[in-house]
């Protein structure tokens, strides 16, 4: 997995609103993996909020989950660039992507 590069010492007292701001600033980006509890079968994507991403898929927003909702995530890695969960997300749907996700037995 890709690290987020927003990872630093420990502040000195009276920089939270600083962390705060950089906190805010730091985007991360995600390439996840969700299998329907309907019939198993599984769905490639990459967003910057997985959580708001999972609540659209599990409430019929996106026309292709919503027929085998619900979802549950079962697995993503973190990315610093949306660029880079891109690629990931193309190769998880490539043949040697799927033959990936069948060693990882979720």
């Amino acid at each position: 997995m890709a690290s987020n590069g927003c990872a630093g010492s420990s502040p000195a007292s009276g920089t939270k609103l600083v962390l705060i701001v950089a906190f805010m600033l730091c985007e991360m980006f995600y390439c996840y993996i969700l299998k329907s509890k309907i019939d198993g079968s599984f769905y490639k994507g990459q967003t910057e909020n997985l959580e708001l991403r999972l609540k659209q898929h599990n409430g019929g927003k996106s026309d292709f989950t919503s027929r085998k909702a619900p979802w549950e995530l079962v697995y993503y890695e973190v990315f610093d660039t949306r660029d880079m969960a891109l690629e990931r997300e193309r190769y998880l749907k490539s043949a040697a992507g799927r033959r990936f996700i069948k060693t990882l037995n979720i």
